[in-house]
């Protein structure tokens, strides 16, 4: 058993986070074709100095790592239709408790999908890999936590559901009402996946993924100041007045 005695952020650098909280936007390089399409780019990179005391011996586990290194792209290719995609090569350098060195994690594909403003911001059609709509904490920019990391328990449904960091392929539906005070978000994702069974009678293997959907949804009502946009900020920094109300489902068959 180990507990978490000390972490801290030795460096971070947040550049050009599209989509995300304005307060991690603190650049980004845009490129403009015409008046309707144009390309945003952005970086996060985030490094990390980690000490995790032994329970028994009471020594530390230390590690310098890379814990996220993004790069993000934003594109506007139509009135109202947008595409972001973004990548993440996380604890690159990280050696754990045991000591085994994570030189290179892959490179992940970790947000990719297309947003279409069917109705302004009252109702918009989002397809690809994204953020399920469940816990607040599991909605919020990596780039504003107001702990280093996410919550323990944010991402309940991540494992049993064969959740991506929070995200699943799927489709749904996001909008704003009440003067943008009330946000709801809907959507069907893959889930977890059924594999081949076998089955009597000499019929041989039934066909995998037979199983029901994974679906998810959410409403978040702001009493005050609004919030909008993929992510929720973690920590304003004073800047806004955030009173909010929510709840959320993530289920799949029985």
């Amino acid at each position: 058993m180990y507990r978490r005695l000390a972490r801290h952020v030795v460096g971070f650098v947040s550049l050009g986070i599209l989509l995300l909280a304005p307060a991690a936007a603190n650049a980004q390089v845009i490129v403009k074709v015409n008046d309707t399409v144009n390309f945003r780019f952005g970086l996060q990179l985030q490094a990390w100095a980690d000490w995790t005391q032994d329970a028994n011996s009471e020594g530390y586990s230390q590690n310098l790592f890379i814990r996220r290194i993004r790069m993000q792209m934003l594109a506007t290719v139509a009135p109202g239709v947008s595409i972001f995609y973004q990548t993440d090569n996380p604890r690159v350098g990280n050696g754990g408790a045991d000591g085994n060195k994570i030189i290179n994690t892959g490179f992940l594909t970790q947000d990719a999908f297309v947003e279409w403003k069917l109705c302004a911001e009252a109702l918009m059609l989002e397809g690809g890999l994204w953020l399920v709509p469940t816990s607040r904490n599991g909605l919020e920019s990596t780039a504003s936590f107001l702990a280093f990391d996410i919550g323990a328990f944010a991402l309940q449904g991540n494992t049993a559901e064969n959740g991506n960091g929070g995200r699943d392929y799927g489709f749904g539906l996001k909008g704003y009402l009440v003067d943008d005070h009330l946000e709801y978000r809907f959507g069907v994702f893959d889930g977890h996946r059924n594999p081949v069974a076998p089955q009597g009678g000499g019929l041989g293997s039934e066909a995998g993924s037979r199983n029901p959907y994974r679906m998810a949804g959410r409403l978040n009502y702001d009493f005050f100041d609004t919030e909008k946009g993929y992510t929720y900020a973690g920590t304003n920094r004073g800047l806004k007045k955030i009173v909010a109300i929510g709840g959320w489902g993530d289920g799949q068959g029985t």
